[in-house]
């Protein structure tokens, strides 16, 4: 039996389990034949991104699967049982700006509004934008979320919702 070779290397679940935790999802996307995405239940968080002007969903996992590296992602989400994907924008990491030291996973949906605490949030990661890191001030951060946001709309502005799965059809 000889292995499937995408770029003159073996596809192995060790190079993309690698490629995951350099963030590198759009790679690992293309040797996985679909986005790579995980699923949770919306837990209710400290409201910091909401006093900030980009309020998220905390994501609590449903299963145990290996989270991308720390840092900012174009996302699509998907509320509960909804046929809608959404454009989003997630982190993932600790909120160095806050003084955090437990990793979080945190999803701003995209031009949406209302209570998700309790309810099932899937996410299909589309591309790595940035590192975490730590700002000075709450404003600096607010300045590279807006970026972040405006990132985000580019990104997923030419990536189709849902992604498609290893035989082309769509989820």
């Amino acid at each position: 039996m000889s292995l499937l070779e995408i770029d003159g290397s073996p596809v192995t679940s060790t190079r993309i389990r690698a490629l995951l935790a350099d963030g590198r999802v759009a790679e690992a996307a293309r040797l996985l034949g679909r986005r790579y995405n995980l699923a949770g239940s919306v837990v209710t968080g400290e409201a910091i991104g909401r006093t900030l002007g980009f309020p998220t969903a905390n994501l609590r996992l449903s299963d145990e699967k290996m989270l991308p590296g720390h840092g900012i992602y174009a996302v699509w989400g998907r509320i509960g049982a909804e046929a809608e994907w959404r454009p989003a924008a997630m982190s993932i990491g600790v909120r160095p700006t806050f003084g955090g030291q437990v990793r979080t996973l945190e999803v701003h949906l995209l031009d949406w509004a209302g209570d998700l605490a309790g309810r099932e949030l899937e996410v299909e990661f589309v591309d790595w934008l940035r590192e975490e890191r730590k700002f000075e001030t709450a404003g600096e951060l607010v300045v590279a979320m807006t970026a972040d946001v405006e990132a985000t709309r580019r990104v997923l502005g030419g990536a189709e919702a849902g992604a498609p799965r290893p035989g082309g059809e769509r989820r």
